[in-house]
Parts: structure tokens; sequence; C-alpha cells
């Protein structure tokens, strides 16, 4: 499709400036193909998620023509991006659904919305922030219970999601270890493909969901429990091993590499 030009405009404008405006013309008709390839994929993985027996919700997709960077429309939003869609779900992550018809009808009023997932019953996250030294945190937890493979997502602000199965149930945590959060079935995290306001969710290693390492669970539910951030019997958990808090830089990528190689690579 061309923009038509008025009579007399092309010995006006010069042949180079109709050039570029077809140009331009061309890339917006790209842009708008481009996000209505997001928007198929995004409605995809959430009836792919709600297949595998998550419950998903829509979410709010960041705006940057707002001012609060959220499509939310309020002059200032402490989540944007990150909170679930209250016209679609007033209820919040309790009108999670895996009804793929509801999924559907949610995506076809809201195309570009984010997807929320609902973690559980038998689920739970370990969800990372390396700006407040979850890295380090997770090379603590890996020496203490062993390599953490599973299924990992890279989050929009660099940080990652790390998917586990269990039987046992328990609380939502925050602040298990610095830069450690335990997200259950009391909330929900922001799934591939759909977007931040400082990049895009990535799915780093999208296969099975692994079961956890009993003891991790323990240590969840033993913290928990006992107001501590370590196990009774474990006094060293929740200490980085490093005078300083913080892995040399000699060390660094060594003592990732097994934990958090394929997300640091990426």
């Amino acid at each position: 499709m061309k923009r038509r030009l008025r009579e007399g405009s092309l010995e006006q404008m010069g042949a180079h400036s109709v050039y570029a405006i077809e140009d331009d013309i061309g890339a917006g008709l790209g842009h708008r193909g481009d996000e209505a390839a997001h928007s198929e994929d995004l409605v995809r993985h959430a009836l792919k998620y709600a297949g595998e027996g998550l419950r998903v919700l829509p979410i709010h997709p960041p705006d940057k023509t707002s001012t609060s960077g959220c499509s939310c429309g309020r002059a200032e939003c402490s989540s944007p991006g990150k909170h679930p869609i209250s016209g679609l779900v007033p209820r919040g992550h309790l009108d999670a659904t895996t009804d793929p018809s509801t999924i559907e009808e949610w995506w076809g009023r809201y195309p570009e919305a984010n997807i929320g997932v609902v973690p559980g019953p038998q689920h739970f996250v370990v969800d990372v922030d390396p700006k407040n030294g979850g890295l380090e945190s997770l090379e603590q937890l890996g020496a203490d219970f062993g390599p953490l493979e599973t299924r990992r997502m890279q989050t929009g602000s660099g940080g990652y999601h790390l998917w586990f199965r269990s039987a046992r149930r328990f609380r939502q945590r925050n602040g298990l270890l610095p830069g450690i959060d335990i997200k259950t079935e009391r909330g929900y995290v922001v799934m591939p493909p759909s977007r931040h306001v400082a990049g895009a969710y990535v799915e780093l290693n999208g296969g099975e969901i692994q079961g956890a390492p009993t003891a991790l669970v323990d240590f969840i539910n033993g913290s928990w429990d006992s107001g501590e951030h370590r196990v009774g019997t474990r006094p060293e958990i929740g200490r980085v091993p490093y005078e300083d808090g913080k892995i040399p830089e000699g060390r660094r990528n060594s003592t990732l590499m097994s934990l958090a190689g394929s997300m640091r690579a990426r």
C-alpha cells in the first residue's frame, strides 16, 4: 500500500522524499505484522500453558505511550506490564483458568495482553533477582542441594524463574534468601513471550518441570516455620561462602556454570 500524493507534490517534494514516505508506510505495515504475530504467539503460549494444567490470566502489557509505561492508563502504576487486567479478571489470579474458550475470549478482546500463570497446586517457582544478590544465593542453593536443573525462564528485567514440582504445599515466601523469592499458587508469575518495560520474557529451557530436591523443599518449609533464613541442621544455608558476600571475579564463571551458565549466556 502506498500513500496517495496530491497532484504536483512529486515535483515539490522530490522523488527521494516520496520514497521515504513509502518506506515509512512499509515499515508501519511491517510493525503491524510483527504485532499480529506477537499476539498470535501470546494466545498460543497461553493455551499451551493451560494444556499443561497451569491456570492462566491476562496481564496488562507495557505501553510506551503511557506516562506510567503500562496499558492500564493510570498516571502512576507501580507494576507496569505485570498486573492483571481487572476488567477481565476482577479477582486477579483467583480468576485464572485452564479453560481454552475463556482464554481465547480474553486474548480475543485484548490480543496484546501479557500472560500470567499461577503455579500449583503441585508447582512452585524460584524467583531469582540478580540485582539483589539472587545469583549468589542461587549458587549457594546449588552447592547445598545439587544442580537445580529444570524449566527456566528469563524475565524482562533480567531475572530468572525456575519451575519445580512438589507434592508438598507451602506458603509463598518473599526473601527466602537475598534476591530469592518463592512463588506458589497464592500468586502468579509473568510468562514468555510476554513483554516487560525493560525487555522480553524468554524461555531458556522449555523442558519438563522437574521434581524439586526433597532437601530444598525441607529448607523452604523449615525456614518459614522457624522464621529464620536457615535450617537448624544446616547453619551454612543462606550465607554466601565468601568474605565480602560476593562471588570473586576469578571464580564467577566456574561457580555459576552448572546452575546458571545457560542463563548467564543468554
